[in-house]
């Protein structure tokens, strides 16, 4: 059943909205900004309050999902925010122009932050642009905070850009943040180098959770994560291309202390794009050496009872000819580090498996930014070099280009990662995604099978809400079991524990009695551990 109905807001303007009925959850499509009156008003984000308001005093639960128009507009003036509801916005067509989501000047001549997340939310397939009018001011504008206890944020699909304090400012206790298959770029401000441009900001209080997976990021800023003083529980960044991430001072990831970290399974250009120099110790009177791309804060030390755990394996972290040689002709900077003095021994594999050094050239990414480089760096006069950069121009980083990051399958990247696999975002590769995300052997490398498994291993839909589906096949006959840990490795549910025949099999799984976040669900036979992956309960 679909009905249509009108709302009426003071702005003179008609938002013309659609409800269709489905089993888990109410769909309204939002229609987008009309153009035909002067007044670009907050559309997003009035439909989604009005809709929240009525079915409140319906006294109807807000279990609901907002539908954006393929390649349809949508202003905001007013952040979105939820108060007390987990908040959904999807495009209609995954396989189509996205829909896009700008942040806009208000009628009092403010910009104010894109998100105020007070409880779940999850953003699939759209795209998030927080692009400001006066790029050379305000620079702790654009916190986009997330502020609940224990809320989890997922960005499945997205593309996001023009965040130039933080994409995602963590203000609450406990807190997870998913990025899956995203395209993230244009993080930061060009003026002020010395600073801004996260990706994670999570300095405030502690974190739980932190998984970046198959994402193409470039023309960042600062921080990929910065935890500075704070403790994360867990960060995962696997399978992720960058390049051209630019930071003057720290380091892409910057850690205060830690539970777990995996950087696993990347390809990076140019990952610290400004290098050591004196302006490192000008600003914050360190040592140069500890410049590097994976670093502890270098004023917080891992503490006594603090367990700290780094697996770092399989990166490609190179620099192109054009940057080496900038750094060749100038005293005052250097190619920085890979991994800082005080994490190496922290390292859960050996040092000489964390990363390799291989030039590859992306069919079409963003090149080096010389005139950036040249405005820190104008002379080989380390004076120079710690002074405020000259002026850059501010609208260099402003849309997400016609990217392509594949590359040669010539290369050792192309079978560096895990079981063979390529490095960075896969999804550059589908044919490749498809066996990874199903559990199997790349296509064309040659592996030991373990005796009695076969490559089937699928869960979906992930995330899941009440419900999930998971296929694997067995091929020699045996005992099976099904497991599902939260991320601190305590065990939370038996799913399965029986004996199965040679075959391929189809298990419902039910989460009514879980809570939302992050799991490990694992399958085990009498022959080993087939195969885990991450279960995301919304």
């Amino acid at each position: 059943m679909k009905k249509n109905y009108q709302l009426l807001f003071a702005f003179t303007a008609m938002l013309f909205v659609s409800i269709c009925t489905v089993s888990a959850q109410d769909q309204y499509m939002i229609a987008p900004s009309d153009f035909s009156g002067d007044i670009l008003y907050s559309v997003l984000t009035d439909s989604i309050e009005a809709i929240i308001s009525e079915r409140t005093d319906a006294g109807q639960d807000l279990n609901v999902e907002f539908v954006l128009s393929n390649g349809g507009l949508y202003f905001v003036t007013r952040p979105l925010t939820n108060d007390g509801f987990h908040l959904r916005i999807t495009a209609e067509n995954p396989d189509d122009t996205k829909p896009s989501i700008l942040l806009r000047q208000n009628e009092a001549g403010d910009w104010p932050n894109m998100l105020d997340l007070l409880d779940d939310a999850t953003f699939t397939n759209v795209h998030i642009n927080s692009m400001k009018g006066s790029m050379t001011s305000n620079y702790d504008s654009n916190k986009n905070g997330i502020k609940a206890d224990g809320s989890r944020i997922i960005f499945q699909g997205c593309y996001l850009e023009r965040f130039k304090r933080g994409l995602a400012y963590i203000n609450a206790m406990n807190t997870s943040v998913f990025f899956y298959d995203c395209r993230i770029g244009n993080l930061g401000e060009t003026h002020r180098v010395k600073g801004f441009g996260d990706l994670i900001d999570c300095r405030a209080t502690e974190t739980d959770t932190v998984v970046i997976q198959n994402c193409t990021m470039y023309d960042i800023n600062y921080h990929i994560v910065r935890t500075s003083g704070n403790h994360i529980k867990y960060f995962k960044f696997d399978h992720n291309t960058g390049v051209n991430w630019y930071s003057r001072v720290e380091a892409p990831f910057t850690f205060g202390t830690v539970g777990e970290v995996f950087i696993t399974n990347n390809i990076t250009k140019d990952p610290d794009y400004f290098g050591s120099s004196d302006a490192w110790n000008y600003w914050y009177n360190d040592t140069i050496d500890q410049s590097s791309y994976i670093m502890l804060d270098t004023s917080y030390y891992l503490g006594s009872g603090v367990e700290g755990q780094f697996t770092v394996r399989n990166n490609n972290f190179f620099y192109d000819n054009e940057l080496l040689n900038f750094f060749d002709t100038r005293t005052v900077a250097a190619k920085p580090g890979e991994i800082a003095a005080n994490v190496l021994p922290l390292l859960q594999e050996e040092a000489g498996e964390a990363f390799f050094e291989e030039q590859v050239g992306f069919t079409n990414m963003p090149t080096v930014l010389m005139g950036l480089q040249d405005s820190i760096y104008p002379t080989e006069n380390p004076g120079d070099a710690n002074g405020a950069p000259e002026l850059y121009p501010h609208d260099t980083l402003i849309f997400i280009p016609n990217i392509d990051a594949t590359y040669a399958s010539s290369t050792t990247s192309y079978a560096a990662a895990d079981n063979g696999f390529p490095l960075g975002d896969l999804n550059w590769f589908p044919a490749m995604k498809a066996r990874w995300e199903s559990g199997g052997a790349p296509v064309g490398i040659i592996e030991e099978k373990t005796q009695g498994l076969e490559d089937a291993f699928s869960v979906y839909p992930n995330p899941a809400s009440d419900e999930t589906t998971l296929r694997y096949s067995m091929s020699e006959a045996g005992e099976s079991q099904l497991l599902i840990y939260d991320l601190n490795g305590r065990r939370l549910k038996v799913v399965e524990n029986e004996f199965r025949p040679v075959g391929t099999f189809v298990l419902r799984i039910s989460l009514e009695d879980m809570d939302a976040g992050a799991y490990l669900l694992v399958h085990k036979t009498e022959y080993g551990a087939h195969n885990a992956t991450y279960l995301i309960k919304q």
